[in-house]
């Protein structure tokens, strides 16, 4: 009996540790990503080549293939465009000085958002709103970094989707692509792809995971990966 009762505490804490590790792992990711984060409220917000940075909404006229977005708090709305041009604008319930207007930088195809000026700052609940809009089948890598913020995405055609975010959900719908990536630490993440996608990847620490059976055709269910959150199936 004893023998017995050793061996379940033993695989017990053998399965806490590998999720501990696994857990820790993600979260260790995500410090990587956003290590000039010290909380919510201040941040030391800094970043490359800030001098080149523009201020405020605009319409892209420039042919870009890859967009890197980088928000910290609210929502950040991706909706295919009318036009054969990329734009971008965000509103707020407050009014925003300039260092705290979204930033932008085209450099060679690439389009980076920032959510401010580079700087140290305390942000306190600005929930700012960036609404970007695509043309269809220009885009190639889309790539989301956000901190307390949902995502919602929707028919908006690329090649790969990489989304990182801490806290917030993400909610994906009738997006056509080949690879996608999505990992979040305490976010429920609802996805709607068709069959076009030949990778996936979805991740998340204290969520809900809720995938579309039809989207999924090419995919194998070992390819959806939930630490505490719950996988399912819709029928």
């Amino acid at each position: 009996m004893k023998k017995i009762v050793l061996i379940v505490v033993g695989l017990y804490l053998l399965v806490l540790s590998c999720g501990i590790v696994f857990g820790f792992g993600i979260v260790s990711k995500y410090a990587k990503v956003n290590k000039n984060i010290e909380s919510i409220g201040s941040i030391n917000y800094k970043y490359e080549d800030s001098n080149k940075y523009s201020i405020g909404s605009v319409s892209i006229d420039d042919e870009i293939s890859r967009i890197n977005i980088d928000w910290i708090d609210g929502e950040v709305v991706i909706i295919p465009s009318n036009s054969n041009k990329i734009s971008f604008n965000e509103t707020c319930s407050a009014p925003l000085s300039d260092a705290m207007k979204v930033h932008y930088f085209v450099d060679r195809g690439l389009l980076n958002i920032k959510y401010c000026a580079s700087g140290s700052w305390k942000i306190e609940n600005l929930e700012k709103k960036l609404t970007l809009s695509i043309p269809s089948d220009i885009i190639n890598v889309l790539e989301i970094e956000c901190i307390s913020s949902d995502i919602d995405i929707s028919k908006v055609n690329a090649n790969r989707f990489d989304i990182d975010s801490v806290s917030g959900n993400i909610d994906i719908a009738d997006i056509s692509l080949k690879n996608i990536e999505v990992n979040t630490i305490s976010g429920n993440i609802e996805g709607k792809l068709d069959g076009q996608v030949s990778d996936a990847s979805f991740e998340t620490v204290s969520g809900n995971i809720k995938l579309y059976y039809d989207s999924f055709k090419k995919l194998d269910i070992g390819d959806i990966v939930g630490i505490t959150g719950e996988v399912f199936k819709t029928k």
